[in-house]
Parts: C-alpha cells; structure tokens; sequence
C-alpha cells in the first residue's frame, strides 16, 4: 500500500461536525461496537470535503490524538496507508487550531473537541490512547500509543486482525507522572522532577494549580504572580526542577495562592521578602480587543494553559500571564497595560527568540511593545 507523510499542505474548512445520528452517547463503548454519535467542531478538511463518518464505510479511520503542537518539537513524521482516513483531534479552540496550522500544516483532517465529546465517543478518558483505529464496519477496532505501529496496524485491520492494538485505551506515558486519584484539598505536593525532559506546563484551574518540570524561580514566579526577572534566588537553589500540585474546594479559591506561598515557603525553608523599586521595562499595549493573533473568549475562565518558545500560543488566558511569559522569554520586565479584562486565545511566532525578533512578532499579531519605566516590586528568597 502506499503511504503519505503526516505533514502536508492544508485546506481550510470551518464548520460543525455531526455524525449520523444526532442523539449523543449515553454509555461508553468498546472494542467492537459502532461509534456512537458526537459533536465537534471542524478545523481542517481535505479538498473542503464535508464529515460524515457514514461516507467513509469501507476505509480504516485513524483519529489521532496527538497535541497539532508536535510538529514543531519533538514528533516525526508518521506515515499512514493512502487507503486510511487520518483525523487529527485536538482540544484547543477553532482559532487557535487555525492559527497553529498556518504555521505548522499537518495532513488530513483536524477536529475541534475542548469538551472531550469525541473522547467519550470512543470510549477514552483524558489522558489515554494517542490513536484510536475505526474498522471500515464503523466499528471501534483499538488503541495504540504507538505511532510506529501505525501503518502496520491499518493493513492488519484490513486484514481482519487486530492483534497489535490494545482492546482498551492506555494511559499515555508523559515525562511526568499522570494524576490518577483525586488531590487532597488543601494538601500541597511539591517533588523533585525525575522523569524525562518534556518542557515545563503550569495548569490552572478553578481552585487548582498544576506544575511540571519548573524550576523554583518559574515556580515562585506563578505563584507570587511576578515576572521571572523580578525574584533574587540564592545561587544553591537555581538548579534542579520540580513538580508542584494543589488543589482547594473552589468555594475557596482565594487561599490557593497563601496555601501555595507557605508550601514553598516550608518545603524549601526559604523566606520571600518584597522590596518596591523603579524599573526599566517593555510596556505592552494592545489597541484592539481582537487583533491578528488575539482572540476574546469570555470574561472569565475556569481553565487557562499557555507555552512559549518559538511561538507564544494560550488558550484563555489574561493579559497578565502573557506579560509574564514574555518577561521571563526576553529576560527583561514586561509590564501589561493593553487594557484587556478576560481570557483569550493568543497565537504569535518570531523568527528567533532574540528580542527585537520577538518584539517584531507581537507587533505583526496587533501588540505594540515599547520601552519605559514603571514601579516594580523585587522578590528577594532568602534561606
């Protein structure tokens, strides 16, 4: 059988998803049984092809689970048979799927599900399964995490042997370990990261603050709500990175970040003292609501997650976190005075990460950066 790579040109195509039937589904199916009906929205479809599951009786249907982020890091490209249907899932918003995919084109289509619809449909839960094989009966034919089997694993299905997938979803094995049990409220677990480098992620959400592979200063950064730039950090404690994990009733979401502030405080026997300051600093302005790599999403979010590298893409996040991420990338005080209240979806890259790169690239997306000088506080850890 012939195979083309993952990576191609993309045709656009915004729209709203329907299966065949329009009831959703009540019971999560399994191995074997036909995909029940779900919602999503389309990001990308090939030649402007509308969905129907229905139309694609006869050929493998591969939905991948895989981040659309895994073109510009550490994915390969992953063949797949001609004769199979390859459907890239993915939980951001229309938008920013959109944005991503200018920049970094994948082949075949892409689905929007920031409810998890499909997932449920396919019977996964959150975390689990990076490819989910459809047989041509429309049934559920397997899991697999592994992207190497993936062509092997269609010919068998056209075979009629599924031997080399698992009959149920597994967890996918992240760099750092997966939550598998509710956290304790109140109950703050800070560990010394041992797993393989994956980047670090923080995770918010309403009375709760996820993170993974960050360093004491990022981590005092996110708590203390301060740029990476404005904390003084004793040279012993600079090295190492760690995993950090709270959780509160959301009723009490206000004390998340004093819980969070004396967790630090106790389990690396420091002392944060705040000194205020003059700084020379990066004012960021946004003169519109909505600009080219700005999209308004509601006036207050539940959930945020941001990265930064060679692009800065978030999903509902505030102005404010964006300001932070930017200081701690050009190593210099951004100060955010765009005037924006709310979450949003944000979509920018630059050439490189040198600062007038950066700069440029905020400014092609609708941001003005320009130089000035602001009150500040300054973190000082002592220990």
């Amino acid at each position: 059988m012939k195979r083309f790579g993952l990576f191609s040109c993309a045709v656009f195509f915004a729209g709203t998803l329907f299966s065949q039937l329009p009831e959703k589904a009540t019971v999560s199916p399994k191995t074997g049984d036909a995909v029940p009906p779900f919602h999503a929205d389309v990001v990308q479809s090939p030649n402007g092809q509308a969905w129907d599951l229905n139309s694609l009786r006869g050929r493998v249907v591969v939905f991948n689970f895989a981040d659309l982020r895994c073109p510009q890091t550490s994915c390969k490209d992953l063949p797949i048979n001609d004769d199979a249907v390859l459907v890239w899932v993915t939980n951001e918003s229309v938008w920013l799927a959109q944005k991503r995919l200018v920049r970094s084109p994948v082949s075949g289509w892409v689905l929007a599900d920031k409810e998890g619809e499909i997932r449920k449909a396919l019977g996964l839960e959150n975390g689990s399964a990076a490819l989910v094989y459809v047989s041509p009966s429309g049934a559920i034919a397997g899991y697999s995490n592994n992207a190497l089997l993936n062509s092997q694993a269609v010919e068998e299905i056209y075979a009629g042997n599924t031997s080399k997938l698992s009959p149920s979803p597994k967890p996918f094995q992240y760099s750092h370990p997966e939550q598998t049990q509710p956290r304790p409220y109140y109950q703050a677990e800070i560990k010394q990261h041992t797993g393989a480098k994956g980047g670090s992620r923080v995770n918010t959400g309403l009375g709760s603050l996820v993170m993974n592979e960050v360093d004491l200063r990022g981590m005092i950064a996110q708590i203390w709500q301060v740029r990476l730039d404005q904390i003084e950090i004793p040279e012993d404690l600079q090295s190492g990175t760690y995993d950090f994990a709270l959780t509160v009733p959301q009723e009490d979401e206000k004390q998340l970040k004093i819980l969070a502030q004396q967790a630090v405080g106790a389990h690396f026997g420091i002392n944060v003292a705040e000194i205020q300051q003059m700084d020379s600093v990066y004012v960021l302005k946004a003169p519109k609501k909505e600009a080219a790599g700005l999209h308004f999403v509601k006036a207050s979010c539940n959930w945020s997650q941001m990265s930064i590298g060679m692009e800065l893409t978030g999903q509902c996040v505030s102005m404010d976190t964006v300001s932070a991420n930017l200081s701690g990338l050009l190593k210099h005080p951004v100060v955010n005075e765009t005037n924006l209240k709310g979450g949003y979806d944000i979509a920018v890259a630059w050439k490189s990460q040198d600062a007038a790169d950066v700069i440029a690239g905020m400014e092609q997306a609708g941001f003005t950066v320009q130089t000035g000088a602001r009150p500040s506080i300054r973190l000082v850890v002592q220990h």
